[in-house]
């Protein structure tokens, strides 16, 4: 029988401004999967805190990651990301986002987008068959990050039976339960 791969997860953000706050977030997810990231369930690959367009393509198409986990800054109408030009943010719209993972499914399966408003993102981008959450409303950052504990928490507690789906489900059951 041959040995099952990890669950890729790529951490990545659009906010250089902020990378103190988001490597406490990614090492606060890292402890909640910690078991699972030493028997080599679950891999958590590098994170990147200034993600570009061009980064972001370039780290799906190489990394070909499970789960994306993208903590940014995002409205009703799209999601930021780093312009390479002048290194500011600059929005990519609801649309744009499609275009960008309809072609993923073949090796990405969950996208959690960790942002104010993401829930209109997430609509549209699992119109390409992807899991997506998302969140409905302005939070804080304090409260993302819990959230993301919680995600993770519940996905890790799962993921023992190397079950990608019943994974996802309890880690938003417990998202939802910690946080209704």
């Amino acid at each position: 029988m041959s040995e099952q791969k990890p669950i890729k997860i790529l951490f990545i953000s659009a906010q250089p401004k902020d990378q103190l706050r988001l490597q406490v977030e990614f090492d606060n997810i890292r402890n909640k999967i910690k078991d699972s990231l030493d028997k080599k369930e679950l891999e958590l690959l590098n994170p990147s805190f200034d993600t570009d367009f061009e980064k972001l393509h370039k780290r799906l198409k190489d990394e070909r990651p499970k789960v994306l986990h993208f903590s940014c800054h995002s409205t009703p109408e799209g999601i930021c990301l780093i312009n390479n030009r002048n290194r500011n943010t600059q929005m990519i719209e609801n649309e744009e986002l499609f275009d960008i993972f309809e072609d993923k499914i073949s090796f990405l399966s969950l996208i959690f987008l960790n942002s104010c408003f993401s829930s209109f993102q997430a609509e549209t981008i699992s119109k390409a068959g992807l899991f997506v959450l998302g969140l409905k409303e302005e939070i804080d950052n304090v409260l993302a990050k819990d959230l993301a504990e919680c995600f993770y928490f519940g996905f890790d507690m799962y993921n023992k039976s190397n079950e990608l789906d019943k994974a996802i489900r309890t880690g938003c059951t417990n998202f939802v339960k910690t946080f209704p």
